[in-house]
């Protein structure tokens, strides 16, 4: 497999080498995954910090993006999801099958 046209997308702004770990666990994976979060802005990480403080929902990261910052803030880190069929699927047992 390769990596499909969303990931790529979110991927814009990621570390090289994190994007070549990618392509390479991608080939060895039988379930299709997507990267839905890559780079994030000081801007965009603080929207993600407000959710479930100042934003409705729950709180999704302890990273402010100034105090604290987050590694996508640095292309260090991806939110990554099963997605067979090309539908993102939340539930983590599928990508077990790539590490197991």
């Amino acid at each position: 497999m390769e990596l499909n046209q969303r990931t790529r997308k979110n991927l814009v702004g990621v570390n090289e080498k994190m994007i070549q770990l990618l392509e390479e666990a991608i080939k060895e994976c039988p379930v299709e995954f997507t990267v839905t979060d890559g780079f994030r802005t000081l801007e965009q990480q603080k929207a993600i910090y407000a959710k479930g403080r100042t934003a409705p929902g729950a709180i999704v990261s302890q990273m402010d993006g100034v105090t604290k910052r987050s590694k996508h803030q640095d292309g260090l880190a991806v939110d990554l999801y099963a997605s067979p069929g090309g539908k993102v699927n939340f539930d983590v047992k599928q990508l077990k099958e790539c590490i197991d």
